[in-house]
């Protein structure tokens, strides 16, 4: 089994574990400013993500945080993509995880910053992370694998 999981944005985190927690791979994609470019661009490279025989995918599911307007707006886009790509690609399992459960997973706190995040990462999978969105995208795959395998 394959979980693939998303920190959503414009520097969107991503991350594919396998069913002992492996990391198959990780990272963040650049998408930039909000456009029609940036969508697509998602699209593009969720398709490529999917290849990889992906099972189920998790993302970090934000009520209420966003910086602005607009911030909040480009979130939805995202999201609506993850699930058109995911009924594309035949992905039948999506898994809302929240902020507070992620931070929890690594950390056994909720209210963990962004080096707390990344120190987990590294002391979890011996990995520097180029960026808090890819801890914070590995950590959503792990508590989404956790969820569908009931450990």
């Amino acid at each position: 089994m394959r979980i693939a999981a998303f920190d959503l944005g414009a520097k969107c985190g991503y991350a594919i574990l396998d069913h002992d927690s492996n990391i198959i791979s990780s990272g963040t994609w650049k998408l930039g400013k909000r456009s029609g470019k940036s969508i697509y661009l998602f699209h593009e490279n969720l398709l490529w993500l999917f290849s990889c025989s992906v099972d189920v995918v998790g993302y970090e599911k934000v009520h209420g945080r966003h910086a602005s307007k607009a911030a909040a707006h480009a979130y939805g886009g995202y999201e609506a993509v993850l699930w058109m790509t995911c009924y594309e690609s035949c992905i039948d399992r999506l898994e809302l995880v929240t902020v507070q459960q992620i931070k929890q997973e690594a950390t056994g706190s909720a209210r963990a910053d962004k080096e707390d995040m990344e120190d987990a990462a590294f002391d979890r999978w011996g990995i520097i992370v180029s960026h808090d969105d890819e801890a914070d995208a590995l950590w959503c795959a792990e508590v989404t694998r956790r969820r569908v395998l009931n450990v």
